[in-house]
This record gives structure tokens, C-alpha cells and sequence, in this order.
């Protein structure tokens, strides 16, 4: 049996450097699959032989959104071996010869479908739910949700890191791709114009974005279906120090729920990295206090709060929070409001194959009844 499309990708993230000419090899290794021969009867097994090799029924020819962890398929270039390497999360691939959407002889890296084509001057073809003409195996289904409670309703919030994601420049993709079901998101180090151009892009979602010159901050985008934005705010949570961390701002958005009728406050943070210098302690101390400070006269008010952020930490940073939730040092907490209380329903994982990926938490809401 060959491998299944999520160990196919973890095996080629561990490919660092490749054998030019050799990237049906590659693939097919990535898959643990045999030798699909040579099926034009040329002289050799390539890239081309490889699509041949796959079933008519299994393959999805000129579809140019392929899932995460299939074996894509190109025809041409300059010697007519064609191209093959395996599709990402986020509209990507993992491929030979290429970095970063260029051509890099013996280098693995990341690639969309076009910059393949023009990179290496070949066609692309389609991709396969077969590896050599064998069945990749389905991953297995979650489990089934707990039903919601009568008279209840959910909510979901999700948290990324956009920097550290492999394919950060298709921050697009990547959202649609990876976090279709969350309404609002999280998202840390988003600032640098190329971000911040491309989320202002994604149809039906708004960005509460950076104030100029905060570079690498935290930001907020959700669903405008779903929530109506009553008011923004940026706090500083500490002034950069070099080679350490930027200037870095938390930023908060109060949302209204269009369906449900409540204001909610969402906060994203991003803390400076771990360290045992005076700088790191001194900053991460500051940082909390005012994270704190904000939280509590939001909580105050009585309206329920979320935080979602990169804590650089695996420690439990909020003690008070209703809800803890931790992916590693990706974390969501939550506070109840007044009227609105929640609980954890469930969480999921996208794997973005970096330090952070995707951390998506479903909770269940209800109304608090009022006293007569």
C-alpha cells in the first residue's frame, strides 16, 4: 500500500534537496509507490510515464485546484519529460527544482501551478488519485460533532500564524482553503503589504487591518455575513527592541452577530519570542499586563471575549478564562459574557507544515435566561 496523502507530505517536507532530472522519482518517493515503467516506450520512465500510468477514472485532467497531498502531472519542457510533484494546502505545491515560485536546480520547495509552468516552460496536465496506477488511501473521518443543545447556537474562531506558513504569500488560498468553516480568524505577523493587499482580496470577509508602520502585527479578519464590526482599537503591547521582535500591537475588534443579536470582543496577540534575556522577560511581562488590562474591561462590560494568538509558549498564560484552548503555542481562550456563555464543542487542526498551523475551535453558545 502506498502512503496516504498527509504522510506523503510530511515525507516531502522533509526533502530539502533533490537529484535534478529525477522528479517523477521524487514523487513517487514521497508516496512510497513503484516505478510506473515506461509506458510511451521512449527509452525511460518520466514524468510523462508517470500520468500515463494512472488510471483515465483517477485522474482530474486541467483541474487547477487539486486537494492537499496529490500527485499533480505536466507535459513538455525542454528535454519533454514533463513534471510531477505533489500538491499543498493553500493553492501550492511542494516540488523539485523550484523555491519560493523560481527555478532552483536541486532545491525542494514551494511552487503554484503557473509558476511551475513558467518556470520550467511545461503544461500542466491534471492530478491523480492514484500513484503509479495505485489508490492512495483516504484519511480517516473525524468523529462526529456532539449535537448542539436545543436553543442553542455556534461559533467558530480559528488562529494562524500567516508568517511562518511555508506559503505565506498565498495568504488567500490558504484562508479559503484551510478555514472555511471559522468566522472570524486570528492572525498574527500579517502586516507586510503583500498580506495585507491579498486578505482585503478574499470576497465576503473583511480585514480589520494594521495601522501603517506597525510592521509583522496582529490582525483580525471575519465573515461578513455573520458579524457587523461596531468598533476597532490597537494597543501597543511593547516597543520593538533590534533583533528581537518589531513594535507589536494587539489588535481587538468588537463584532456584532447579525443572526444571534450580541456584540463580542476578539482580541489577536502575538508575543515576542521565547529567550532568557532581560529584553524577552521584560517585554513578554509587559505585554501580558496590558493583554490583560484590556481583556478585563471588556469582560466587565459583560460581553463575551475571545483571544487568539501565537504565545510563543505552551504555558497556561490565562488562569480567569472560561475556556482554554491550546494548539502547541497556538492558543484560543475565552471568557463568558452576561447574557451569552459557551463551552468547547470542538477543535480541529489544519496542518500548514510549519510551527503553526490552522487552529480552528467550535463553541457552543447559549442565551443566559433572564430573571423575571
Amino acid at each position: 500500500m502506498v502512503r496516504s496523502s498527509k504522510d506523503a507530505m510530511d515525507a516531502a517536507l522533509k526533502s530539502k534537496t533533490n537529484t535534478p532530472g529525477m522528479c517523477q522519482k521524487w514523487t513517487r518517493d514521497w508516496f512510497a509507490a513503484p516505478s510506473s515503467g515506461d509506458q510511451d516506450k521512449d527509452g525511460d520512465s518520466d514524468a510523462v510515464d508517470g500520468w500515463r500510468h494512472e488510471p483515465v477514472s483517477a485522474r482530474h485532467e486541467g483541474d487547477r485546484k487539486p486537494p492537499p497531498g496529490k500527485p499533480l502531472a505536466f507535459k513538455g519542457g525542454s528535454k519533454g519529460h514533463g513534471h510531477r510533484c505533489i500538491s499543498w494546502t493553500g493553492g501550492t505545491t511542494r516540488s523539485t527544482d523550484m523555491q519560493n515560485g523560481r527555478y532552483a536546480s536541486g532545491i525542494v520547495g514551494f511552487a503554484t501551478i503557473g509558476e511551475i509552468e513558467k518556470a520550467m516552460g511545461v503544461q500542466y496536465l491534471g492530478w491523480s488519485e492514484t500513484i503509479s496506477g495505485l489508490k492512495i488511501p483516504a484519511e480517516p473521518k473525524p468523529p462526529p460533532l456532539p449535537p448542539l443543545p436545543a436553543g442553542a447556537f455556534e461559533v467558530i474562531v480559528a488562529t494562524n500564524n500567516v508568517m511562518s506558513n511555508p506559503m505565506n504569500k498565498h495568504i488567500v488560498p490558504t484562508l479559503t482553503a484551510s478555514t472555511s468553516t471559522p468566522t472570524v480568524v486570528g492572525l498574527q505577523e500579517i502586516n507586510p503589504a503583500k498580506f495585507k493587499a491579498a486578505a482585503e482580496k478574499l470576497k465576503g470577509w473583511d480585514l480589520c487591518d494594521i495601522p501603517a508602520g506597525n510592521n509583522y502585527g496582529a490582525g483580525i479578519m471575519y465573515e461578513e455575513a455573520v458579524w457587523e464590526l461596531k468598533g476597532k482599537r490597537y494597543v501597543k503591547q511593547y516597543d520593538g527592541v533590534a533583533n528581537i521582535s518589531y513594535t507589536r500591537h494587539i489588535c481587538i475588534a468588537r463584532l456584532y452577530n447579525k443572526k444571534h443579536k450580541f456584540d463580542a470582543i476578539f482580541m489577536s496577540f502575538h508575543q515576542v519570542s521565547k529567550g532568557d534575556d532581560n529584553n524577552r522577560k521584560r517585554m513578554r511581562k509587559e505585554a501580558l499586563a496590558i493583554l490583560r488590562k484590556e481583556k478585563d474591561r471588556y469582560v466587565a462590560q459583560g460581553v463575551p471575549v475571545w483571544i487568539m494568538g501565537d504565545y510563543n509558549s505552551t504555558a497556561t498564560q490565562h488562569t480567569s478564562a472560561d475556556v482554554v484552548l491550546k494548539h502547541g503555542i497556538d492558543h484560543i481562550y475565552f471568557w463568558n459574557g452576561k447574557e451569552e456563555t459557551g463551552k468547547k464543542r470542538a477543535t480541529r487542526v489544519v496542518d500548514t507544515k510549519s510551527d503553526h498551523d490552522v487552529f480552528i475551535a467550535r463553541f457552543t453558545m447559549k442565551k443566559v435566561a433572564k430573571k423575571k
